[in-house]
């Protein structure tokens, strides 16, 4: 099956492709890569925020949640939920892989954290992600990035969760298309 995309659609691809490089490289070349990485997670969070419909305001929040570097993940927001959380494979996702990258995060113990269970639940749907996995398995077949962004755009469509659809989708392209990448927080 050949796909026809739009020139818009190939030089986003080509500049997205060549952003990454650059990155990296940059990476390669930094003499502190801490601080740059601890840069691009603001950044990531800022972003995150952003297609969650919120403004994120880093002091603000420290002075509400904790100014410890795992702070965020008590932020009331769908996103902080599995920000960092890689999804454990680079293969294509299942059911099941999802399911448990999106339960709720135990602390060191066995105790949940009464932040992260005080704030609302994704409740991911197992019947609208298996939907979702057979809506995007044509687009496999095509690059990861360009698989990435049909996960992405797909996810929100099926709307598997019971909020932060958008902001999920995006992560879980965003996983599967860069997975391994030191650049990302997944």
């Amino acid at each position: 099956m050949m796909e026809k995309f739009s020139d818009s659609v190939l030089n986003a691809y080509g500049a997205a492709c060549t952003a990454i490089a650059r990155a990296e490289e940059r990476h390669a070349l930094c003499l502190r890569p801490e601080i740059l990485i601890a840069r691009l997670r603001l950044t990531e969070l800022e972003a995150l925020g952003t297609l969650e419909g919120e403004r994120i305001l880093p002091d603000v929040l420290a002075m509400e949640y904790g100014h410890s570097p795992r702070g965020w993940r008590r932020w009331p927001y769908a996103f902080a939920q599995v920000f960092g959380k890689p999804l454990p494979a680079r293969a294509f996702p299942t059911t099941r892989l999802l399911l448990e990258w999106l339960e709720g995060e135990a602390l060191p113990g066995g105790t949940l954290d009464v932040a992260i269970t005080s704030r609302r639940p994704l409740a991911p749907d197992a019947d609208r992600i298996d939907a979702w996995l057979r809506s995007v398995q044509p687009a496999h077949d095509l690059s990861r990035l360009l698989t990435g962004a049909d996960m992405a755009a797909s996810w929100a469509r099926v709307a598997p969760l019971a909020h932060g659809n958008v902001v999920i989708g995006v992560m879980v392209g965003e996983r599967f298309s860069l997975a391994g990448n030191k650049l990302t927080a997944g």
